[in-house]
C-alpha cells in the first residue's frame, strides 16, 4: 500500500489536512520519542470501478487505497537529538511526503520560506548521509579494493557534489542499478515531495492573486520541482462530515466544483508514477495501483507474487473499449480482448484476468 506522510512546520494546519483527507478524527500528538502518527487508508475514488460493479452487478467492490500519515510537526532546526531521529524515521517509512504549508494569518509571508527550508533541509541531511559513506567507503576500497566498492564510492563521491549544490537525489538521474546500490543509505531527498498550500476558507473566492505569500509559494514549488495543490483545510474538514448532497450545496456557496481529494490523489499518482488497472467478475470488482511502465508480470505480482511467480498471460481489455462496445463479449467480438505475454507494459485502465499456473 502507498504510504503518504503528511509533514510541516508546526501551525500550518497539518492535523487538519489528515482530517480533510481521511475524514477521520486526529487524535493529540505527544512529541515523546515513541512517535505514533495518526494514520488512515483512504479509498480511492475511480468512475472506471464503479462502472465495472454495475456492469456485472458484483458482491464485492474493492478500492485501490493509500494510507495517509499524519506525522508530528518539529522544527528542523530543533536542538533535540533524538525527537529529530524519531520524526525522520517515520519519513523514511514513507513512499512520498506532502509538506504543508500554511498560507494564513502571519504564517503566510512564511511559505516560501518554509517550503525552501524544508528541502533544503532534506537534501542537508543526506549530504551527511553520504558524507559518512563516503569516508567508510574510502577506507574499505584501500584495505580491499573492490570493483564494486569503488563503483559505490565514485557514485557517492558526484552525489555529494550535487548535494552541495542544493539538489535533492530526486531531481538526479540515477539508474535502477544506482538506486538499488543506495538503498540501505535511506537517503530522505530521493522521497518525491508535494506541496500543500493550506489557505483560509474565507480567501477561496480570492484564489490566488489576492492571497498574501501564494505568489511566492508558488514559485519556490516551481522553482524546486513540486507539485502543489491548494485546498482549504478547514474548509475540506467540514465537508469530509457531510452527506454528498449537503456537501455539494456548500461547495457551491464557495464555488468549489471538485474536493481536494481527488485532486490531492491526482497529483500523488503523478508524482509517484503509478496507474491504475483493474479486475473484474461477478465476484469481485478491485482497482489496484502499479508502477507506471510495469510489465504485465510485474502487474501480476500487485495482486499475488504467485500470479507472478506461475505467470503464463494476462487477458486484457482496454476500460474505454469494454465501456463503448458494452462488455466483455462484445469486447471480444470486436477484436478487442487480447492476450498478453510478460513483457507487455500494462496501461491506466486496462481491466486484467491472469492466466497463472504454479
Amino acid at each position: 500500500m502507498t504510504k503518504v506522510g503528511l509533514f510541516g512546520y508546526p501551525g500550518g494546519g497539518k492535523s487538519t489536512v489528515f482530517q480533510a483527507l481521511t475524514a477521520q478524527a486526529v487524535s493529540p500528538q505527544f512529541l515523546g520519542y515513541d512517535l505514533k502518527p495518526n494514520q488512515a487508508v483512504v479509498k480511492i475514488p475511480d468512475e472506471r470501478l464503479d462502472f465495472l460493479s454495475e456492469h456485472y452487478n458484483t458482491k464485492s467492490k474493492v478500492h485501490a487505497t493509500l494510507e495517509v500519515f499524519d506525522i508530528p510537526g518539529f522544527d528542523p532546526a530543533s536542538t533535540e537529538k533524538k525527537l529529530k531521529n524519531a520524526v525522520l524515521e517515520l519519513y523514511r517509512k514513507m513512499d512520498t511526503l506532502a509538506l504543508v504549508v500554511g498560507l494564513f494569518d502571519e504564517m503566510a509571508e512564511e511559505a516560501a520560506r518554509q517550503i525552501r527550508g524544508m528541502v533544503e533541509e532534506l537534501v542537508l541531511l543526506d549530504y551527511v548521509i553520504f558524507e559518512r559513506a563516503v569516508t567508510s567507503l574510502e577506507k574499505t576500497t584501500r584495505v580491499k579494493p573492490d570493483k564494486e566498492m569503488k563503483a559505490k564510492l565514485e557514485l557517492c563521491q558526484r552525489i555529494m557534489g550535487r548535494l552541495e549544490e542544493g539538489e535533492p537525489l530526486s531531481r538526479m538521474e540515477l539508474s535502477a542499478d544506482e538506486l538499488k546500490s543506495l538503498s540501505d543509505l535511506a537517503p530522505m531527498s530521493i522521497k518525491p515531495v508535494i506541496a500543500v498550500l493550506n489557505i483560509a476558507d474565507s480567501d477561496i473566492s480570492s484564489y490566488p492573486a489576492s492571497i498574501t505569500g501564494m505568489p511566492q509559494a508558488i514559485a519556490a514549488c516551481e522553482e524546486l520541482g513540486l507539485p502543489h495543490v491548494v485546498m482549504s483545510a478547514a474548509l475540506e474538514a467540514e465537508l469530509s462530515g457531510m452527506t454528498d448532497e449537503d456537501a455539494a450545496e456548500y461547495m457551491s456557496e464557495f464555488g468549489i466544483s471538485e474536493r481536494a481529494l481527488p485532486r490531492f490523489i491526482r497529483t500523488a499518482y503523478s508524482t509517484l508514477s503509478l496507474i491504475t488497472f483493474l479486475t473484474a467478475s461477478e465476484k469481485e470488482c478491485r482497482s489496484w495501483s502499479v508502477r507506471r511502465g510495469s510489465n504485465a508480470q510485474q502487474t501480476a505480482g500487485t495482486i499475488h507474487s504467485d500470479l507472478a511467480r506461475g505467470f503464463i498471460r494476462a487477458e486484457t481489455i482496454a476500460f474505454e473499449d469494454f465501456k463503448a462496445l458494452g462488455g466483455e463479449k462484445e469486447a471480444k467480438a470486436a477484436g478487442k480482448y487480447r492476450l498478453e505475454g510478460k513483457e507487455y507494459v500494462t496501461q491506466d485502465g486496462d481491466i486484467m484476468n491472469i492466466r497463472f499456473n504454479v
